[in-house]
């Protein structure tokens, strides 16, 4: 167990280490007055445009965790407000914690309060989690092949055939995921064989392996696929919005929503998500985030000291939105149970 503490905190130090450094270096080109100037001068058009497209893709998330969650074995039901809540509550857990690991309170919003077994909620989980890789790749293979993936220092040979391979794992994990879900609880059982939580926990993963396959023979899977595809497309359209609403006033006539264009964007934004996605990303991604973004865009031919604004500014702008909306869904949630039970879930 200390161990283990010890590791945490390791853990945490670095991250804190990383960020700050980054930071740090982010600051001797722009000034925070700089940063401030920008956001509070970001185009209101542009910023409402963001907002309206954000929000369009939670619902499409929503749609897609509403249509595996009702085809599971399970007489529970959950309304689309209340899913929309989680959802919103999911999104700024899998912002502000590394690694994503945050999205994990999908499933601990669904057990603890709608009552879903933790198997109904871990294999909706696995099955999105594994389809937002998915679809990431042609998506990221097309926008490098359309902005040059020579501007980023990358060869388009060398790229396809690591997209490839990629590609080719996330789809042998969505194929076969039900048995990855039984050789990892069998596995976990093995290394811990005299724990009760061992045998619980490959219990679950039994469970949810078998949820998974009720899932799939629905035949809503490639339901599904359409609307991961939609979800990322939208994720990163309304980043190119909010680019436009920072960048526009500063130079209206050179940083047009046609000058700044979409693929650019996807390139640059998700690269810096990738990044944030990773163990060494800090706390809400900060840092590492900001540094890949500049890094990125100053690639694609932004001048250095816009590339570093307009990464900050869109970070600091995508998580007091997130964040936000996060909060009212956690106090909506927190209601008194019977109400929410009430107007949230059928049985």
């Amino acid at each position: 167990m200390k161990s283990a503490s010890l590791k945490t905190i390791y853990y945490i130090a670095a991250s804190v280490v990383v960020s700050c450094a980054i930071f740090a270096y982010l600051l001797t080109i722009v000034r925070p007055e700089e940063i401030v100037r920008a956001i509070t001068r970001a185009s209101l058009p542009g910023i409402l445009a963001y907002m309206a497209v954000s929000l369009l893709s939670t619902i499409f998330r929503n749609m897609r965790y509403l249509m595996l969650t009702r085809v599971t074995n399970t007489d529970i039901r959950i309304s689309d407000t209340a899913m929309f809540l989680v959802t919103l509550v999911r999104n700024l857990f899998s912002d502000l914690i590394p690694a994503r690991i945050g999205s994990l309170i999908y499933i601990v919003i669904l057990k603890a309060r709608f009552g879903f077994p933790v198997e109904i909620g871990t294999s909706v989980w696995a099955i999105c989690f594994v389809l937002d890789m998915a679809v990431m790749v042609p998506l990221m293979l097309l926008g490098a092949t359309i902005v040059g993936a020579g501007k980023l220092g990358v060869s388009l040979n060398i790229l396809c055939i690591i997209s490839s391979a990629f590609f080719a794992i996330t789809v042998l994990a969505l194929a076969y995921l039900p048995q990855v879900m039984r050789g990892s609880g069998k596995f976990v059982a093995r290394l811990c064989r005299r724990s009760k939580r061992a045998r619980t926990a490959q219990e679950k993963l039994e469970l949810t392996a078998q949820q998974i396959g009720v899932i799939y023979q629905h035949g809503v899977f490639w339901r599904a696929v359409a609307l991961s595809f939609l979800i990322r497309a939208l994720k990163y359209g309304c980043i190119a919005f909010l680019l436009y609403a920072i960048l526009h006033p500063i130079d209206p006539q050179k940083y047009t929503l046609r000058a700044i264009g979409y693929w650019p964007v996807f390139v640059g934004a998700s690269l810096a998500e990738l990044a944030a996605s990773t163990p060494l990303s800090g706390i809400a991604g900060f840092g590492l985030y900001e540094g890949v973004w500049a890094g990125a865009f100053y690639l694609l031919g932004y001048p250095r000291e816009l590339a570093v604004l307009s990464g900050i500014s869109a970070h600091v702008i995508t998580q007091v939105f997130g964040y936000s909306l996060g909060a009212i869904a956690i106090m909506l949630l927190l209601t008194p149970l019977r109400g929410r039970r009430g107007r949230g879930m059928t049985h």
